[in-house]
Order: structure tokens, then C-alpha cells, then sequence
């Protein structure tokens, strides 16, 4: 329920973390709080200074998207990347080369890339506290600094490609209708100020969802309304992640009433 309102917060302030605070009781509260640091906006006030060598604010989030996206090419090779067909090796490359010849332009989208990537490794640190990952999985994804993350729907499930990195599964489109929208068409979203927030959104509606659903199943294991089984189908079935595990339980304890919609309940 609060998903936009943590999206908000983390393209003003930086990405999502859970934080650890001392009551008054002495007891340790776990809270989901926005991280002051790197984010969305602080690339966007660094990408401003391009604005006198490229003309105006569109055109440098292009060009910006192209540079960045080249790089990955670089690392990863062009064909692993899935761009479509609307996007050439060729583009990549013009972009790439006429950022590099303008040493002060350079230099401001360098310093955009940074906080950028910096903003993408703790969000990914947020799928870790909240279970969807684990450390391993987020260390080989932001090895590199070129992490350029989009979505594609598969079979009715909503997954995150990254590069030729097995895809991460979001979850089914089915029960989560607004992933739909999310997803993108058939080409991957490559303009950096859509797929940015589109991106903060996935992930925090992914480890928000996550650790509801991880709490909510093992309480109900504790009173005797849900056990843990190895895999299965069907409406009283509940799956989550666990420290990047994948966990399934049978919700038992309301005969009638599918086990998600009693985990959202």
C-alpha cells in the first residue's frame, strides 16, 4: 500500500533500506526508511550542467541513455543485450564516440554514471535485506558498473533482464495486475528517466511485497494456519523468497479463501 509513496521518497532522497532502531522498551524495531544518498534526483541535477553542450534536457537524457547503454554493449557484448530492433551497435557507437570527444561532457556524464550506479547497488542491497537475493546474486549483478536493468513479461510472469544474467522473477501478472504496466512493449525501455523510476518502482514494489509475504507465512507456520512444503500449485499456495531462496507454503487455516489474499489480509 505504501509502494508509491517509498518510490517518491527514494527518487528525491535515495533508494529504500531497512534500518534498525532501539525502542524505549529496549526492543529492536526493523523500519523501511529512504536512505540519504544517491539518487534519481541528484543524477538529474548533475546531467543539468550537460545542457550547454548538448542543447536541452531531452536531448541529454538521449544521449545519456545511448552513452550508458553502450558501455554495457562494451562489457557484455551488443547481442546479449536484447535492445530490439529499433536500436543499432552502430547508434551505440556514434553516441559513445561523440560523448568522448567533448572532454567536459564527458566528465558530467561520468559523474551522472557514478551516482547512478551507486543508486542501482543499493537498491539491489534492498532485495537483499528484504530476501529476494542473495549477497552473491547482487555482487555479480553490480560488478560492473553498467547495470541497465528492464523488464519482460514471460508466460504471465514479470521478469527482470539483465543483460545475459539469468532473469530475476518479479511475480505473476495475474495476481499483480499493475506489473503489466511496468513491463514496457516489445522493445526494452532504454530512456533513462522513464526506465529509472520504473526500475526504483519494480524493486520496491518486489522487496515490499517479498517481506510482507515472508512475515505474514511465518506467522501463520507459528500458529498452526500454514506449513512449509518443498513445491506445489494452487490457490491456498504462497511463495516468497528467503535470502534469496525460493520458499513455498501451504496456507491451511481459512478452507476457501486463496492462501495470497489471505497473506495480503
Amino acid at each position: 500500500d505504501q509502494r508509491m509513496n517509498f518510490v517518491a521518497q527514494a527518487v528525491e532522497h535515495g533508494a529504500p533500506t531497512i534500518v534498525e532502531k532501539v525502542r524505549k522498551d529496549g526492543q529492536i524495531e526493523r523500519l523501511i526508511e529512504a536512505k540519504d544518498g544517491p539518487s534519481i534526483k541528484g543524477v538529474v541535477n548533475i546531467l543539468k550542467e550537460a545542457n550547454k553542450y548538448v542543447g536541452n534536457g531531452e536531448a541529454v537524457n538521449r544521449i545519456f541513455t545511448l552513452y550508458m547503454s553502450a558501455i554495457r554493449a562494451r562489457d557484455k557484448g551488443f547481442s546479449s543485450l536484447h535492445f530490439g530492433e529499433n536500436l543499432t551497435e552502430a547508434d551505440l557507437r556514434q553516441a559513445f564516440n561523440k560523448v568522448s570527444a567533448n572532454p567536459e561532457l564527458k566528465d558530467v556524464f561520468e559523474r551522472a554514471r557514478t551516482e547512478y550506479n551507486q543508486y542501482n547497488r543499493n537498491l539491489i542491497d534492498f532485495l537483499v535485506q528484504t530476501g529476494v537475493l542473495t549477497k552473491a546474486t547482487a555482487a555479480r549483478l553490480t560488478a560492473q558498473n553498467d547495470y541497465i536493468p528492464w523488464y519482460r513479461e514471460r508466460n504471465g510472469i514479470a521478469e527482470m533482464i539483465i543483460g545475459n544474467e539469468t532473469p530475476v522473477r518479479i511475480g505473476s501478472i495475474k495476481e499483480q495486475p499493475h506489473l503489466q504496466e511496468l513491463v514496457g512493449g516489445d522493445t526494452a525501455i532504454l530512456d533513462f528517466m522513464t526506465s529509472s523510476v520504473q526500475n526504483t518502482n519494480m524493486i520496491a514494489d518486489m522487496g515490499l511485497r517479498n517481506l510482507a509475504s515472508k512475515n505474514a507465512v511465518y506467522e501463520m507456520v507459528d500458529l498452526g494456519a500454514a506449513k512449509m512444503v518443498k513445491g506445489g500449485s494452487g490457490p491456498n499456495v504462497v511463495k516468497f523468497f528467503d535470502k534469496g531462496e525460493e520458499k513455498v507454503a501451504v496456507v491451511s487455516g481459512l478452507p476457501g479463501i486463496p492462501g495470497d489474499l489471505v497473506v495480503k489480509g
